[in-house]
């Protein structure tokens, strides 16, 4: 449980008897002294942990989903993503950035626009996501000496 705000916490009680619900939701610092030993009082964390502290290895498929990658992490995920499709054999690529405003949509053809990897980039087609898709046509990748 995360804590709200500087002065706000979740408060879960240890041995809290009542019909509602087990959690409270207060100032941290109103807690009166004699109820605090019956309360565990969950701390905000200065940084969130790690949910995967080692790296995940995704399968190589023609389609990536962006969104379940933090926005700030996008470029190295794409780079990463369109070398691994090129040694994969793949010579076209999905990428799903979603409708939104069109920031993500944007950033993905900028990286996309220039790339040593990337022979052609569309917008994709109604039916493979139209607007919220990016079609990318890849270089044939020659072993002993990558992409050509």
């Amino acid at each position: 449980m995360v804590a709200v705000g500087s002065d706000w916490g979740l408060v879960a009680s240890t041995d809290f008897k009542s019909d509602g619900p087990g959690l409270i939701l207060g100032t941290v610092g109103s807690i009166p002294t004699h109820f605090r030993h019956k309360f565990a009082v969950l701390k905000e964390m200065s940084e969130p942990e790690e949910p995967f502290p080692h790296p995940v290895v995704l399968p190589v498929e023609d389609a990536l989903d962006l969104h379940p990658f933090a926005p700030r992490d996008i470029p190295s995920v794409v780079e990463s993503y369109l070398e691994s499709a090129v040694q994969a054999g793949f010579r076209e690529v999905r990428l799903i950035h979603g409708r939104g405003k069109g920031v993500q949509r944007d950033r993905v053809r900028s990286l996309l626009a220039d790339h040593p990897l990337v022979e052609a980039v569309a917008q994709a087609p109604p039916e493979r996501g139209g607007w919220g898709a990016t079609i990318v046509w890849l270089k044939a990748f020659e072993p002993s000496r990558g992409a050509v």
